[in-house]
């Protein structure tokens, strides 16, 4: 008695906290409904550019307040490790970046720095041959079903069928082997590196690859090896942790669960005597052997549900007496995790092959063999055998044939053949009774209690009856008070929590508020006010930063949501900004104004945004707002736009533009001490632009010379550049002191070409009159020439090129012969070569 008021007491405990904890059992009511909740954290997953580009699936395994670790195969990325973006909605994707890779295991783990809104999936590295299994991903030739192209795990594809197989195999030539799946779930392109799911929605696999050429053959990395490389790499515990708090809850309830559960259970099969066990203890508990008909009857209900699952595209391969149980309405499959034995597998399972409809056929048989096994036993002896037994054996034996062809074809052909021998259910239940214990002793205080005095008897009774109701009422009061404490310390700790997470929501903790708010039992029912606060709250933590805007205007003024508005577009601004999008950060802080230190985190928005563009080579840009930035007195832009000027002549200076990069570092003299680049580009642009010159790249030797100044002989190269300009035009535009400086350079590179290289120098050069060996030579400053010297009569006209005086005819501008070569020895001496008698004739200036 004492007992079954501690059992009852536990049980009206464990309703007190069942009550109150609904919350935290709440479960998927099926196994799709699982899977189809699992696609949420399946994600699309692209890397690489161009040629190289590729796209496969991945799934959630963690996330924290750095962002969400993703897990896929190695070869889905291997590709394009510089630019991986996961899809996180239809219209956004996010970089991230590889944080664990092992190419033997052909598994990664990507960061993102997003916290995405999603639960991460529950690894499971037990696995059974035989049990459901289903694939999430993103298969490329699914979207040809579609206009658009699925990029969020609502829309990804589900795809069911079995663990055919468990091995080891390398994928990479001489590496360490890795534990594979073997599955008949199909595996196309684009499904790599998503979930394989068991029935429960906890992730058994890594999809990896499909067997070319062969039908139903598709492979997964286990758990297993994932657990290993997440543990190697020290990232997270893989496992899905709970607060101690909700642990303890946990463990508790189900303790009390579990006591309540087995006297209800014990209670209600000695009462009920109830019609169910495992085929095993059935067996055992009849008294004569089975007939049959009652096998057959007995076994028929699991042949139509195994005929139903074939149809439906799957097999059970788990079929063995352990895993079997027998009600009054036939015999039912049961969740056992118990191993078959060899007698009820087939000879294709034992040796790892394939296994379908063929190994379901032969363990039906041999359950229905064991069955039978004291009926045949018993007959086998007799001379003449029934036609039910001669009927059962070759059914039997049928179904036992060791090729699967020669069994029945299906389960559809088995159910017809035993059709006959099926004639309705009569389950003969056996009942242990209690019995007395032959030995058991005498009562010999109810012995002398008999031969007493019958008023002593009478006067026994009511003390018995008096004892037995101060035991209720105590077991009351102490049932009342314990479930009076526990009433009130769940009151005193939804109390005391409601008003620590509105103290940390007005404190604006978001994160910490909601922790603590949802851990209240019925806090949502109790407190609606505060919910609907801590709600928008929670929008703040997952980042919903504009429908967090909207739910604290609708508060109004209650409490701090005025403020919190403000807090979230601060909060806003930040996350922009530790993410890289610096316009949006900056556009959200001068929103803000002077909220906290949402202007300084304006300018380092600004900042970060230049110094983004000074990696990415846009320099004028990067200077344009570090200028404004510097005038504004922001220090630390000094020291960025110092950088950005360095760069930016680096660059220009890689590229073979020392001048340019000399000019650049000039403009930046202000922002800091460019001293030492300053020479050396000077120096480096002087000796390019010599060689430009020497190479008769003049353009090039100008663009360098002109940026350095008057450094050296710049100023006499610019002056040699400038005559070859402008050299072949008829009107000089050489003034009378740039050719002195001319007729002074002569010795100095070419400058005595330079001065008859064309007409313009020539004309000024050349201007007065020539003598010497008994000839002249008379040029006029508006370029007519005479002279003595051996000519040919050729034409009338005459142009001066490259050191040549040509001649050619009016009517052929074209045709051209030489007349004379002029060669400048000094400043007032030329030499003069005839082509008429090919001789020279040296003349002086008159």
């Amino acid at each position: 008695m004492r007992r079954n008021r501690l059992l009852q007491l536990c049980f009206m405990l464990f309703t007190v906290v069942f009550l109150y904890s609904v919350p935290v059992f709440a479960a998927a009511a099926n196994v799709p409904k699982v899977v189809v909740q699992a696609a949420n954290s399946v994600v699309y997953i692209e890397s690489g550019v161009g040629d190289k580009a590729a796209a496969g699936s991945g799934f959630v395994v963690y996330k924290d307040q750095s962002g969400t670790f993703i897990a896929t195969n190695n070869h889905v990325i291997e590709d394009g490790t510089d630019s991986i973006y996961i899809w996180i909605s239809d219209s956004i994707r996010e970089r991230a970046e590889i944080v664990a890779k092992s190419e033997t295991q052909d598994l990664v783990i990507l960061h993102l720095p997003v916290k995405m809104d999603v639960k991460p999936l529950t690894l499971n590295e037990k696995v059974e041959q035989g049990e459901e299994a289903y694939a999430i991903g993103f298969p490329a030739g699914a979207d040809a079903l579609s206009n658009t192209i699925a990029h969020v795990g609502s829309e990804a594809t589900i795809t069911s069928g079995i663990v055919s197989s468990i091995r080891e195999a390398s994928l990479l030539n001489n590496s360490a082997s890795v534990k594979i799946l073997q599955i008949s779930v199909d595996i196309n392109s684009g499904n790599s590196g998503g979930p394989l799911l068991n029935h429960r929605g906890e992730v058994i696999g890594v999809n990896a690859l499909g067997v070319i050429g062969a039908q139903g053959i598709n492979g997964a990395i286990s758990s297993e090896e994932l657990i290993k490389l997440i543990k190697t790499y020290n990232l997270f515990d893989p496992s899905q942790t709970i607060s101690a708090l909700l642990l303890v809850a946990i463990t508790t309830c189900g303790l009390v669960l579990i006591l309540a559960s087995v006297w209800l259970f014990v209670r209600w099969f000695q009462k009920k005597n109830i019609k169910r066990m495992p085929l095993p203890a059935y067996l055992a508990r009849r008294t004569t052997p089975l007939d049959c008909n009652t096998a057959v009857s007995l076994l028929m209900p699991l042949a139509l549900y195994l005929k139903n699952k074939h149809d439906a595209g799957s097999v059970s391969l788990r079929l063995f007496p352990g895993n079997i149980i027998v009600t009054s309405d036939g015999c039912r499959l049961a969740d056992s995790r118990d191993n078959s034995t060899e007698r009820f597998l087939s000879p294709e399972q034992r040796k790892g092959s394939f296994s379908g409809i063929p190994a379901d056929i032969y363990s039906f048989c041999a359950v229905l063999d064991y069955m039978l096994e004291k009926t045949f036993q018993s007959i086998a002896v007799e001379d003449e055998k029934p036609d039910e037994y001669i009927e059962i054996r070759r059914i039997i034996g049928k179904g036992l044939s060791k090729q699967p062809t020669s069994r029945y074809v299906s389960m559809q052909e088995l159910i017809f053949d035993l059709a006959p021998l099926n004639t309705g259910i009569s389950v003969d239940f056996v009942e242990r009774k209690k019995r007395k214990s032959k030995n058991q002793k005498p009562n010999h205080k109810a012995c002398t209690a008999i031969i007493s005095d019958a008023t002593t008897i009478e006067q026994q009774a009511k003390d018995d009856e008096t004892k037995k109701r101060t035991r209720k009422k105590k077991a009351l009061v102490f049932g009342t008070a314990v479930l009076s404490i526990l009433i009130v310390a769940l009151s005193a700790f939804s109390l005391i929590s409601r008003n620590t997470a509105l103290q940390r929501a007005d404190g604006f903790d978001f994160d910490n508020a909601v922790k603590i708010f949802y851990k209240i039992p019925f806090g949502k029912v109790l407190f609606p006010k505060e919910q609907e606060y801590l709600s928008a709250a929670q929008l703040v933590v997952d980042r919903k930063y504009d429908e967090a805007e909207i739910e604290f205007r609708k508060l109004g003024n209650y409490r701090k949501a005025s403020a919190a508005i403000i807090e979230t577009k601060y909060q806003k601004g930040v996350y922009y900004l530790s993410n890289g999008d610096y316009l949006v950060a900056s556009l959200v802080f001068s929103d803000v104004g002077d909220y906290r230190d949402a202007v300084n985190l304006e300018k380092e928005a600004r900042l970060r945004s230049a110094v983004d563009l000074v990696e990415t080579g846009k320099f004028d840009n990067a200077i344009k707002v570090l200028k404004e930035l510097v005038s504004e007195k922001y220090d630390p832009a000094r020291s960025a736009i110092y950088e950005a000027y360095a760069k930016k002549a680096e660059k220009i200076a890689s590229d073979g533009h020392y001048g340019g990069a000399y000019e650049t570092l000039l403009e930046a003299k202000k922002y800091g001490d460019f001293s030492e680049k300053l020479k050396y580009y000077r120096e480096a642009a002087y000796q390019a632009g010599i060689a430009f010159y020497r190479s008769g790249e003049n353009s090039s030797a100008r663009l360098e010379l002109s940026m350095i100044g008057n450094y050296l002989r710049t100023e006499d190269y610019l002056l040699l550049l400038y005559a070859k300009g402008t050299s072949s035009s008829w009107l000089s535009p050489i003034t009378s002191a740039e050719m002195d400086r001319l007729k002074s350079l002569i010795g100095f590179e070419d400058t005595a070409y330079v001065l008859v290289m064309g007409q313009s120098t020539a004309v000024g050069y050349l201007a007065g009159t020539w003598r010497g060996d008994g000839c002249y030579f008379s040029m006029k400053m508006d370029g007519q020439i005479r002279y003595n010297l051996p000519y040919f009569n050729y034409g009338d006209y005459y142009k001066i090129e490259k050191g040549y005086v040509l001649l050619y005819p009016q009517n052929n501008l074209l045709s051209t012969k030489k007349l004379f070569r002029i060669t400048v020895l000094t400043e007032d001496c030329i030499r003069v070569f005839a082509f008429k008698n090919n001789k020279a004739y040296k003349l002086y200036r008159e």
